[in-house]
């Protein structure tokens, strides 16, 4: 930390070329653990092996057939079957099933194994139908990039993305991976999924010294969307590899063990006791008698078997698959139906950070011009003109989802539900010339002719905004005092 950026810089960059140069005897650095965010851009794409004008087609392929950061969302029925036989009395049914095999009851081996098979496999038969369903879901909604390969611009979905891939972001696009930028313009990232800040970033591609994701003003991260501007940028982490999707692997590896699971596994430590020691009760009572071990045997391991209630799990898949389908008829896809029991426990349900649960959209609700104010829809003369001037210092669009920043796109369907327009208070109102937004400057000017004068709209940020008017202190400071408490 005491370092200045150029010199961290100029450090890392000298560690990681000395391990380069030092062969196989390196410690290979996984592409999670470099600091993207310090490097130079030149830097980042020699570690990477591209350019600014993106892989070669062909070396893209063969990256991509190399790759394991991609998480595949379909289950298989073979690993499905195995999980649902993860189940505290799965091994004691398998233990008593093969002692009464050998004890010369094949009989009841066979239909304790069925039981367990059947409903083993019920349970994943609606498992796999499940991730498809969610895998075609997924692939309808899939996230698109703009990515550039031999020199040329390509449309190609998130998973076909490699490291290395330069890819070009607009307004409005999803962040199909972790990127780090090589160019910007006027460029602002919507980062509420991954930092839990709900304002917009601005990104900039020169390196930075931050150890906090919020900070790292270099970066795009997964699953973000851009508020504003362009970006060039290439990709250093796809699939598991991303920082949403390390946090998505840590929480699959840290699946917590639900009610049904821990009485299972309970009533399991129980009944086992329970059943060998009735075992072993009813072979000394026969060996005491003068019945032949065999027979003893026998006996004691039919009882050991029938203690162990083998049809419990398959009641347990049946209750939980019962509560699946009812989900479903209410939009609602189960992978896993054991967690469903988890979930319908829960009371409240508590979360930090309104922005990443939001809708992420703004909306106008109040108008004011320094002396009173009024909600939207109770609008006077005065307020209506003031609420005018904020739309004349808005892009025109035809629908405001079509307007790149949101603000613009709060105020112009904020506008259109009151019926106020360019020219509501300015009769005529013709627009000459426009300044558009941009976050260096801080807020958004047009000019309009209106019969032989000329009207100066401006919308942006009131600490930006109020210097620039004229305006004796007095007046200035009832302003400031007025945005302060609004």
């Amino acid at each position: 930390r005491a370092v200045d950026g150029a010199a961290a810089v100029a450090f890392v960059d000298g560690v990681w070329r000395a391990k380069r140069l030092a062969g196989n005897g390196a410690v290979p650095v996984t592409p999670t653990s470099q600091p993207w965010h310090l490097m130079p851009a030149a830097t980042v794409l020699d570690r990477l092996g591209s350019t600014r004008d993106g892989l070669a087609d062909r070396e893209a392929k063969r990256r991509q057939r190399t790759s394991t950061g991609r998480q595949a969302v379909g289950t298989s029925l073979g690993s499905a079957f195995l999980a649902e036989l993860a189940n505290p009395l799965t091994p004691v049914l398998a233990v008593g099933a093969a002692v009464s095999a050998a004890g010369g009851s094949p009989a009841d081996a066979a239909l304790v194994a069925a039981v367990v098979g059947v409903s083993a496999l019920i349970g994943s038969v609606q498992q796999v139908v499940t991730d498809r369903a969610l895998a075609s879901l997924l692939g309808r909604s899939a996230v698109r990039a703009t990515v550039v390969r031999d020199g040329g611009e390509h449309d190609v979905t998130a998973d076909e993305l490699v490291l290395g891939d330069v890819v070009r972001l607009g307004a409005g696009d999803v962040v199909p991976a972790d990127c780090r930028l090589l160019g910007a313009e006027g460029l602002e990232a919507d980062e509420s999924s991954v930092t839990g800040e709900s304002l917009p970033v601005a990104k900039d591609p020169a390196p930075v010294v931050a150890a906090e994701l919020a900070d790292r003003t270099s970066m795009l991260y997964e699953g973000t969307t851009i508020a504003a501007g362009t970006a060039l940028a290439v990709v250093v982490a796809t699939g598991d590899a991303t920082e949403v999707g390390r946090s998505m692997a840590a929480a699959r590896r840290n699946v917590p063990t639900t009610g049904v699971e821990a009485r299972l596994a309970e009533l399991t430590r129980k009944t086992l006791a329970v059943a060998l020691g009735a075992a072993a009760l009813v072979t000394g009572a026969g060996l005491l008698r003068g019945v032949p071990l065999r027979e003893s045997m026998g006996a004691a391991v039919n009882l050991a078997v029938a203690s162990v209630p083998e049809g419990l799990p398959f009641l347990v898949n049946a209750a939980q698959l019962a509560a699946a389908r009812r989900l479903a008829e209410h939009g609602a896809l189960v992978r896993n139906p054991r967690t469903i029991e988890a979930l319908g426990r829960v009371d409240v349900l508590c979360f930090d950070k309104t922005g990443t649960l939001t809708e992420g959209s703004l909306s106008v609700s109040r108008i004011d011009n320094g002396r009173r104010g009024a909600r939207r829809g109770a609008l006077e003369d005065a307020l209506r003109r003031v609420f005018a001037a904020a739309v004349r210092a808005t892009p025109a669009a035809d629908d405001p989802v079509d307007l790149a920043h949101q603000t613009d796109r709060a105020v112009l369907e904020g506008a259109r539900r009151v019926r106020v327009g360019p020219t509501t208070g300015a009769r005529g109102w013709t627009l000459v010339e426009a300044l558009p937004f941009e976050p260096s400057r801080g807020y958004h000017a047009t000019a309009g002719r209106m019969g032989k004068r000329l009207v100066l709209s401006v919308k942006g940020a009131p600490e930006v905004v109020l210097p620039r008017c004229d305006l004796d202190p007095p007046a200035l400071r009832l302003l400031e005092e007025r945005v302060r408490r609004l």
